[in-house]
């Protein structure tokens, strides 16, 4: 169940509204809330994995390794201990909906979308809840970036710079990798 003494409190105002209330679940994940308020998210990146990205630990994900290889192509350093808590301080939102209940996904997507700046990022991994997914982006005319960290294609793909350029455009600061 959520923690109210961690969860910022646009969060908890979200996660208890009537229509959102019965569908979390005490066994769902929702770590990743309570380090960004949702007035502070730029980017969210979503995904579907089975592996868990443990935001203090030092256990670094497939995905995770590939991530950081193409970071250092773009030209970035970053600190490969899988703890990416950092990362929210720069208004990112990393959400692996295997920890949560699809429908609450959903609903926490729709919720987000309201905020017209979010640049979306799925990281495919080729689950059918996914193309639910980006059925919902599509049909709300969001556009989003996809990829899949797993893939050959992913390397040399410029995710990040591509990002940066997009919030400068936004009129934002670009993400220290």
């Amino acid at each position: 169940m959520i923690d109210f003494f961690k969860c910022p409190q646009d969060w908890l105002d979200f996660f208890y509204r009537d229509d959102v209330k019965d569908l979390l679940d005490e066994k769902d994940n929702y770590d990743c809330f309570y380090n960004i308020p949702v007035s502070k998210i730029n980017i969210v990146f979503l995904t579907i994995e089975k592996e868990e990205y443990n935001f203090s630990s030092s256990y670094v994900s497939k995905s995770f390794q590939n991530i950081y290889k193409e970071l250092e192509n773009e030209g970035y350093y970053p600190v490969k201990d899988g703890d990416i808590r950092h990362w929210y301080k720069s208004g990112i939102l990393f959400m692996n909906m295997f920890y949560l209940n699809i429908d609450l996904c959903i609903k926490i997507i729709e919720f987000l979308m309201k905020k017209s700046d979010i640049i979306w990022v799925i990281l495919d991994t080729e689950n059918k809840d996914e193309d639910k997914i980006k059925s919902i982006l599509r049909d709300s005319k969001i556009n989003y970036l996809s990829t899949n960290p797993l893939s050959k294609s992913f390397f040399g793909s410029n995710l990040f710079k591509n990002i940066n350029k997009t919030l400068k455009k936004n009129g934002k600061d670009p993400i220290p990798w």
